[in-house]
């Protein structure tokens, strides 16, 4: 289906992970046949210690999770591959599952993975075992640090960071001045983080909804939270690597977390042909840089397209003409016109049940008044009453006693 007329019952099968096939036909059975492994390893394995800190994992299909990131290590091997840096010892910062480890050991690296396995505790011990019967080393935190200072100068041919800038606290310049430091001159570093601009986070800030973890999740995670502290568009990632002093080799763009649900419908179709059309709109954004070989300085700014290569070819052959941009424009004028009516909505149910408070507040002080009203003129009545008894009383009394007063003979007789 190659999606020429959008409609809201249109659906696409995303024939993952065949549709990777044609663009990357070396590194796609490697990468899945390492998923597999990792996936019989972790078989049974309880993840909580994942999520004390990151409670945005509570529930997570982890096996889902693994299956699609075959689209990022796909990616990034495609990319080294491409740029003749193929081979030599490279290092895994941040390796996690270590499957982006196992796919480059097989691929010919020789690989540490570097992680928190010890602070992870039971959750991530049978990928250290798998990662060592593979010939990787696995590497902690606990022993070389965050900041890799028990590791040696310029040890490394090759760094991949995939998916760890953005849960840096504060500045990632700590964290890339320390892999500088033990990357090799004329090394080569991969960097991988989702793209901030991703066309599903300004939809959801249109909505005026959170595109990270929502504080509600966070509010009460274990400390230090290791969930998204910052993301980045691709221009800022292009821009740390120029700070480095770096050349950019390749830029991509990609999504991947998409291919979890197999077939898309309706809105999520038009999403799909709208980000094939516009890579800025993309999820996940790779950038692969190498160091310089002598001295350095940071590299003059530079326009990221310069470098930019799609290697979503397979989505590009299959887009509609003008990759759907009209139909996808516009349902997200739709969407954000939806949104504003949604606004509007909100604010008239608003007034209007303000406007019934209000009038069922008047109706009850209306009510109160006239109650008291009534109990003001019951008192007066019964207070009027009371004086015209007392009044007609003394008056009374008054007569007799200036009757009884006057002579015998002024009395009248009866």
């Amino acid at each position: 289906m190659a999606g020429d007329n959008l409609t809201a019952e249109t659906t696409l099968d995303l024939r993952f992970p065949a549709c990777l096939a044609a663009d990357f036909p070396r590194e796609l059975p490697v990468a899945e046949a390492c998923v597999d492994r990792v996936l019989a390893a972790v078989q049974g394995s309880s993840f909580e210690p994942l999520e004390e800190r990151s409670p945005g994992l509570k529930e997570n299909d982890w096996s889902n999770y693994l299956r699609c990131s075959v689209a990022r290590m796909v990616h990034a091997a495609g990319a080294l591959h491409r740029k003749g840096a193929a081979t030599g010892r490279l290092l895994d910062y941040g390796a996690y599952f270590g499957n982006f480890a196992l796919m480059f050991a097989e691929l010919g690296y020789t690989v540490d993975a570097i992680d928190a396995y010890r602070e992870y505790m039971t959750a991530l011990h049978p990928i250290v075992d798998l990662l060592s019967a593979a010939g990787v080393r696995p590497l902690d935190f606990d022993v070389v640090g965050r900041d890799l200072h028990a590791v040696a100068p310029a040890t490394y041919d090759v760094i991949v960071c995939m998916g760890v800038v953005e849960h840096i606290p504060h500045t990632p310049r700590v964290l890339l001045e320390a892999l500088d430091r033990v990357l090799k001159p004329g090394g080569v570093l991969v960097l991988e983080t989702p793209n901030l601009a991703h066309l599903y986070n300004r939809q959801k800030l249109a909505r005026g909804e959170a595109v990270m973890t929502p504080i509600a999740q966070q509010y009460y995670a274990m400390l230090p939270f290791e969930g998204h502290h910052r993301e980045y568009t691709v221009g800022e990632v292009v821009w740390m690597m120029e700070q480095l002093g770096y050349q950019v080799l390749v830029t991509e763009l990609f999504n991947y977390s998409a291919y979890g649900g197999g077939t898309l419908a309706g809105r999520d179709v038009t999403n799909h042909w709208r980000m094939v059309a516009d890579p800025t709109m993309r999820e996940i954004i790779l950038v692969v840089s190498r160091k310089a070989a002598g001295s350095r300085s940071a590299a003059a700014q530079s326009d990221w397209t310069a470098t930019y290569e799609d290697m979503e070819r397979y989505w590009q052959r299959l887009a509609p003409p003008g990759g759907g941009r009209e139909e996808a424009q516009a349902l997200i004028e739709t969407e954000l016109l939806l949104v504003e009516l949604q606004h509007a909505v909100e604010l008239r149910d608003g007034l209007l049940e303000t406007e019934q408070r209000i009038k069922l507040h008047l109706q009850d002080e209306i009510g109160r008044r006239d109650q008291i009203i009534r109990d003001v003129n019951a008192d007066i009545g019964a207070l009027q009453r009371t004086l015209d008894a007392k009044l007609s009383e003394r008056l009374k009394r008054r007569w007799r006693r200036l009757v009884g007063r006057r002579p015998q003979s002024e009395r009248v007789e009866g």
